[in-house]
């Protein structure tokens, strides 16, 4: 609902809250978003992230199956120790399409001070995974999944004609 912090979404079994809904009320959801953090027992716990993705999915799925759905994984840069890492990239790229059910994955690591909790910094560790892969999966999905006359701007961007309105001057731009 505008203005509310929670995104629930009734799925086929059961009201899920989700991190990030982009829905128009006469279409409902284009994209679905789910988050998940993780920083320590990653190999202890991989089954069950993984199961609770795939479940997840299924609930979403079967009821919204043309919404472009991502799933977003934070962990710390301690997930290199020990192979979790490998592992859990492994999870991550199955889970998204062509046999996997999300549209688009990503795994960020963070690191971060302990004394204050200040990020140091958030790294894209693979290619597969990395954010711009991510937001160009859930693009190329709400593109196909939508008729040519929804989401006519971003499908002029995307073909590199310039925004209604031009883009922001050069001193606006963001700096990543």
């Amino acid at each position: 609902m505008p203005g509310t912090a929670d995104a629930n979404i009734l799925g086929r079994f059961y009201v899920k809250q989700v991190d990030v809904v982009v829905s128009d009320w006469r279409r409902g959801p284009d994209v679905l978003i789910s988050s998940k953090s993780q920083f320590s027992s990653y190999l202890n716990n991989k089954n069950n992230r993984y199961e609770e993705a795939i479940g997840e999915a299924k609930n979403l799925r079967d009821r919204y199956p043309m919404a472009a759905m991502g799933y977003a994984y934070i962990v710390r840069d301690n997930v290199f120790d020990g192979g979790a890492f490998e592992l859990l990239r492994d999870l991550l790229v199955r889970l998204r399409k062509p046999d996997g059910p999300f549209d688009a994955t990503m795994m960020l690591v963070a690191e971060w001070k302990d004394s204050t909790l200040d990020l140091v910094r958030i790294e894209d560790p693979a290619p597969a995974l990395a954010l711009s892969r991510f937001f160009e999966d859930l693009l190329n999905a709400v593109m196909a999944q939508t008729p040519v006359d929804i989401h006519r701007e971003i499908r002029a961007r995307k073909r590199g004609e310039p925004p209604i309105g031009g883009f922001p001057p050069e001193e606006d731009a963001v700096v990543g």
